[in-house]
């Protein structure tokens, strides 16, 4: 006989087997679904990673794409600032020889050749113009010779018609010039325009001019900027006009020399644990147009 609460009697051995196995196949198959996230995880993880290792180079590479843009932007900067000093003084050099030339005590002395007269009506307006930077004015005649120089009153009758193509072609196109012109004592930023009698008589060509010098490049730099400006010639590079020494290096005559043929140069220096941007560009005189003899020889560095 069996109790009623005896039930070990009622399963056999196979049942208890398929319950096992299905058991452990329930086991089986978690064991399975864990190893399959684990692997989700793992590439989830490296691709996480590329893209991490991707971005970062991207990221390395937009910064330096950054700073490369910049800095060109800061040197197109500098050189922008000093074109448009020497156009702005050239305008105004420009409109103060027009102012000359238009007055009629002028014309009159200019008429008559009258080189006393002119220094004596114009001597005491010139010294005062001086500190503005004024320091050239310049009375030339019709055929290109020298009729006064206000700056240096004892020279005079020189003719320049060789060496002053601007003032030639003003003489022949009755057509007013300004821009930067070499001269004997240095690089004047010359205005220059015809002189007219009422009747319509050519009577010559007056100049004003103002030297760059390193007061000129002090007055236009910003903070932390410096400005030079070097000569070409057969025997090399010779500076004409420089600000105070700011401490920053300048760039090798090799390279300075370069910018004839390949334009503007902008690279990064160090010196005195600081680093330093520098850029050079060659620089044109008003001569240029009339006489390749002067091309190129003027070099800008900031």
């Amino acid at each position: 006989t069996r109790c009623s609460r005896d039930w070990s009697s009622d399963v056999c051995s196979s049942d208890l087997a398929r319950a096992f196995t299905a058991f452990g196949d329930q086991r089986v198959t978690g064991v399975g679904v864990l190893g399959i996230k684990a692997r989700l995880s793992i590439a989830i993880l490296g691709l996480t990673t590329v893209a991490i290792a991707l971005i970062g180079g991207l990221g390395l590479l937009t910064l330096r794409s950054l700073i490369s843009s910049t800095e060109q932007e800061l040197a197109s900067r500098a050189r922008a600032e000093f074109f448009g000093a020497i156009e702005h003084q050239a305008s105004a050099n420009e409109a103060l020889a027009r102012l000359l030339s238009e007055l009629p005590a002028v014309q009159e002395r200019m008429r008559n050749d009258d080189r006393a007269g002119l220094l004596s009506d114009l001597e005491p307006t010139f010294a005062a113009l001086k500190a503005y930077g004024i320091n050239n004015a310049h009375f030339h005649r019709p055929n290109t010779t020298t009729l006064a120089r206000l700056h240096a009153p004892n020279q005079y009758d020189d003719d320049l018609s060789l060496i002053r193509p601007m003032i030639v072609e003003i003489n022949r196109t009755r057509t007013p010039r300004r821009g930067i012109e070499l001269g004997v004592n240095g690089l004047p930023i010359r205005g220059a325009v015809p002189v007219t009698a009422r009747d319509g008589q050519p009577l010559g060509v007056v100049e004003v001019g103002s030297f760059i010098t390193a007061e000129f490049l002090s007055d236009l730099a910003e903070p932390g900027s410096a400005y030079a400006v070097y000569y070409s010639k057969a025997g090399g590079l010779e500076l004409l006009a420089s600000m105070a020494d700011t401490g920053a290096p300048r760039l090798s005559r090799d390279v300075l020399v370069g910018i004839l043929e390949q334009g503007d140069v902008t690279a990064r220096t160090r010196a005195n644990g600081r680093s330093y941007l520098s850029t050079a560009t060659p620089l044109r005189d008003r001569s240029e147009e009339h006489t390749s003899e002067l091309q190129s020889r003027l070099h800008l560095v900031c």
